[in-house]
């Protein structure tokens, strides 16, 4: 299984966000073990550097970097997947973003806790609660 982890979901864990870290610690687990693929856009990369330095300082934010640049497939941010994302009925940009590119790399889903957000992608968006539901069901 390939999929396209939103940015929330590793914030929540690096800030370990109340209400949310355990869930979307179960989706980091899943993909540090190595079962799942997992794709992560590269504007969330340095988003997730920006918000983890200024809330826990720069050696947290490192660390989660080397994190994901370790266990992720990093989406470079091209020009074809910037045109897209205009034209995408996604109404935000980031998040047009994230989910062009899931369906340009074939993920099977997107990972959020928003997934209002991608009403209009092509690729389903899944809550990690749901996602580790179909974890478990795999195995």
């Amino acid at each position: 299984m390939k999929i396209m982890v939103d940015v929330n979901i590793v914030i929540d864990v690096a800030e370990e966000r109340a209400g949310f870290v355990e869930a979307s610690s179960g989706v980091l687990e899943v993909i540090f073990a190595h079962r799942v693929a997992a794709c992560f856009v590269s504007h969330a990369v340095t988003t997730t550097y920006f918000l983890v330095k200024r809330s826990s300082g720069k050696g947290r934010a490192e660390d989660v970097i080397d994190e994901i640049l370790a266990h992720f497939v990093i989406v470079p941010s091209t020009k074809e997947l910037m045109l897209r994302a205009r034209k995408s009925l996604v109404s935000d940009f980031e998040d047009a973003i994230v989910a062009v590119a899931a369906d340009m790399l074939k993920c099977e889903f997107i990972v959020t806790r928003d997934v209002g957000d991608f009403k209009h992608s092509a690729v389903k968006a899944i809550r990690p609660e749901e996602f580790m539901r179909l974890v478990e069901r795999l195995n």
